[in-house]
């Protein structure tokens, strides 16, 4: 509010209670590890900030900076994802971002075929052995299999 005094001078001037804004804050979250069978982790957010100011205070959260918020808990894929938080209160608001880190700690699954019996090919002191190998994975990354010997191969005796 500005106030003359009679004269030209100019006061300013605040009515009503002081009223201090949201300060975040903000600590990195994880890593932690994945759900098992899933590419990602339910993480709460929340215990990692420290907020003052004015209460009632409203934390919300956003993958942007500060687009649609998401829910609190959260599912996060595997790896680092950024995360906006929003403290708001009545006399402001204050933003921070902070990493949530999740790990994939599920090894993937290795079908080998049962023990295979081959005759020895003729004329050769070995056979050429037909088998399969497969991996799944929790997460749909690109996976490597490699094998010592592979299949058509003419395995020695």
């Amino acid at each position: 509010m500005i106030v003359t005094n009679g004269g030209n001078t100019v006061v300013n001037c605040c009515l009503g209670p002081s009223c201090t804004s949201p300060v975040i804050t903000a600590s990195n979250i994880g890593p932690v590890s994945n759900a098992p069978n899933t590419c990602g982790a339910l993480v709460t957010m929340g215990t990692n900030l420290v907020i003052t100011g004015d209460q009632p205070i409203t934390v919300t959260y956003s993958l942007t900076n500060f687009g649609a918020t998401i829910s609190n808990p959260y599912t996060f894929p595997v790896g680092t994802t950024t995360v906006w938080a929003k403290a708001s209160n009545t006399c402001g608001d204050d933003i921070k971002s902070f990493t949530v880190t999740v790990n994939d700690g599920q090894p993937p699954v290795i079908t080998c075929p049962a023990n295979i019996t081959q005759a020895s090919d003729p004329n050769i002191c070995g056979a050429v052995v037909n088998f399969n190998v497969t991996a799944t994975d929790n997460c749909p990354s690109p996976r490597n299999i490699s094998q010592s010997t592979n299949s058509n191969t003419i395995v020695q005796i």
